[in-house]
């Protein structure tokens, strides 16, 4: 790559967005750490939580349909409805324990914050000369553009600033907590009405 190129044809933005975003996405890999191991235990606790007391409340509702039509219920065909409707749920807390796993092994310096040289990033070109038109840099240009606004504007990113409060730190906790309790407290609700039916 000749430097009147990069001169003439605004590759020198190019890679400056280009090593801008790499650097966010390096950032994002911290925070994204960081934020698991501040938050990931309890958040995955949480969650547990709320699949159980959907999960019994689903079993509640089927057997006093159940039981309100005369049917005897059909706890087979209960354990096979609730682990179709519930799959997702459980997919979604597999790749919630895999996340804060990986974060806990997370160190600065991991091998995938490794990136290309600027130089080897350029936009491959469809000309014949082998280096982008001033329209294709523009174009990737443009493309890195909208993907460094995405990145600063969405999580992890995000969670920055909240790291950085530990007032908002320490809130965030305690409403995780009081969560986790008042699920606990519905939960042994639930197991109170389906030993209530099992009674009927």
């Amino acid at each position: 790559m000749n430097t009147q190129f990069m001169k003439d044809h605004g590759y020198a933005r190019y890679e400056q967005l280009l090593l801008y975003r790499d650097r966010l996405k390096r950032e994002c890999r911290r925070i994204s750490a960081s934020y698991l191991r501040t938050f990931g235990a309890l958040s995955i606790q949480v969650f547990q939580a709320r699949i159980r007391c959907l999960r019994k409340k689903k079993m509640v509702r089927y057997i006093r349909t159940s039981l309100q039509l005369g049917q005897e219920p059909n706890l087979k065909e209960l354990t096979r409805v609730l682990t179709v409707e519930m799959e997702a749920y459980e997919k979604e807390l597999e790749r919630m324990k895999a996340e804060y796993a990986s974060s806990l092994a997370y160190e600065d310096g991991d091998p995938e914050d490794l990136i290309l040289s600027p130089a080897n990033s350029l936009p491959v070109s469809d000309s014949d000369t082998g280096s982008p038109s001033p329209r294709e840099l523009a174009y990737h240009t443009q493309i890195l553009e909208m993907e460094i606004r995405r990145i600063v504007t969405s999580e992890p990113y995000t969670y920055r600033d909240l790291l950085n409060d530990p007032p908002r730190m320490e809130k965030k906790q305690a409403e995780l907590r009081k969560e986790l309790v008042s699920l606990s407290v519905y939960l042994a609700e639930l197991d109170a009405q389906l030993a209530e039916l099992a009674g009927v």
